[in-house]
């Protein structure tokens, strides 16, 4: 009986300290941008803490919904790129266990287009793919997954479920879309007409003008925490 006892017993202490190693890792350093953060006293959901998956956004289109009246320059982007590695999707934030994965490799829309511009200017995109909502715990974020189909979504008003994501997998996927637009993406930056990579929108960006790459999948995947953060409704902790 002693014998059966003894591994029981050990297998027991090592899934506390399993259990103290990952609480452990989950405590998390606040931005060094709170101590600037000013919030703008109208009782916003962030503020309240709701969960994301009981928000609606659409509480926040006065803060995101640009209107664009810019020429058509020619220039298209690769809509589509291979994922560089699999990205998993969570009913909940710190899930051991994904409800949807979609494997490296498989080509996938990092842009969804309803407006006329191939672009990430009308902002129909909102809350899909690369522009996910932030969460309140850092590296996760909650939205609509990757699309493998080129339809036409309004993700701020679709139905379409939503899932919460590692942040640096979306980091990576982007990664991989500059790599494929390398190219298109300078040129615009250069110009300074769609992707304002380099305005004061982005001025909390922690890379400089040469780090094109890095700012680029900044800006794509920060859009959302930067104008949260500038409006005062929430200081996102993937900020800086």
């Amino acid at each position: 009986m002693k014998k059966i006892w003894i591994p029981v017993c050990a297998l027991v202490v090592i899934a506390c300290a399993v259990g103290v190693f990952f609480l452990t890792r989950q405590e998390e350093s606040e931005p060094a941008l709170l101590a600037d953060f000013v919030d703008n006293g109208l009782g916003e959901p962030y503020s309240q803490n709701v969960p994301l998956d009981e928000m609606n956004f659409l509480d926040y289109v006065k803060y995101l919904s640009k209107m664009y009246a810019l020429p058509d320059d020619g220039l298209r982007y690769v809509k589509t790129v291979a994922l560089p590695c699999d990205v998993h999707y969570y009913a909940h934030p710190g899930d051991w266990w994904p409800v949807l994965t979609l494997k490296k490799g498989q080509e996938v829309y990092v842009l969804s287009f309803y407006g006329w511009l191939d672009d990430f200017v009308d902002n129909y995109d909102i809350g899909y793919g690369p522009r996910c909502w932030p969460d309140y715990r850092e590296g996760w974020r909650y939205g609509q997954p990757f699309a493998t189909d080129d339809r036409r979504l309004n993700a701020w008003l679709d139905d379409d479920p939503k899932y919460y994501v590692k942040t640096e997998e979306l980091e990576a996927v982007v990664g991989a879309f500059y790599d494929v637009n390398e190219e298109i993406v300078r040129k615009k930056a250069e110009w300074g007409m769609y992707f304002n990579m380099f305005s004061k929108d982005f001025s909390e960006c922690p890379y400089d003008e040469d780090d094109t790459r890095e700012r680029f999948v900044w800006c794509v995947t920060r859009y959302i925490d930067e104008r949260l953060f500038q409006n005062g409704v929430f200081c996102s902790r993937d900020m800086p």
